[in-house]
């Protein structure tokens, strides 16, 4: 079951686009460090399994549902059957639905910002990263 998570209803500046269109400040790499380091170290086997990070997020992905792309085989490997909701924006649309997820993490950068995962249709891998907490990712 998949569920949206938004933040507050407080109104927050729009800052840098990513080549998503989602808004976040610059990301300190110590933060992203922590969080990343914190993420291995309660799920050691997971990383184990999904070979590294180039291939995380064929393992985490859905084997159906996401566009077919040259080279990138979906394996759902863990049963956690990640589909490409895309996330609800500031504007009240829905985005990159069919070829993105957004996973909120439950760890916070600040009280404005959190940390979440993004899964690409045209990607192996799994990314991270921390937005405003008003976007709605999926969370899991």
């Amino acid at each position: 079951m998949f569920l949206i998570a938004c933040g507050d209803d407080s109104s927050t500046s729009a800052g840098n686009l990513n080549d998503d269109g989602i808004s976040s400040k610059s990301s300190s790499s110590s933060a992203k460090s922590s969080v990343t380091a914190t993420m291995q170290a309660t799920a050691p086997s997971t990383a184990a399994f999904t070979s590294g990070q180039s291939t995380a997020g064929q393992k985490l992905k859905s084997a159906t549902g996401w566009t077919a792309y040259s080279g990138i085989t979906n394996e759902d490997a863990f049963a956690f059957s990640a589909l490409p909701a895309g996330f609800w924006g500031l504007n009240g649309d829905y985005d990159n639905k069919g070829n993105n997820a957004y996973f909120w993490s439950s760890t916070e950068d600040d009280s404005d910002f959190a940390y979440y995962m993004r899964l690409n249709y045209s990607l192996g891998s799994s990314f991270l990263d921390y937005d405003y907490k008003d976007y709605g990712f999926s969370v899991h």
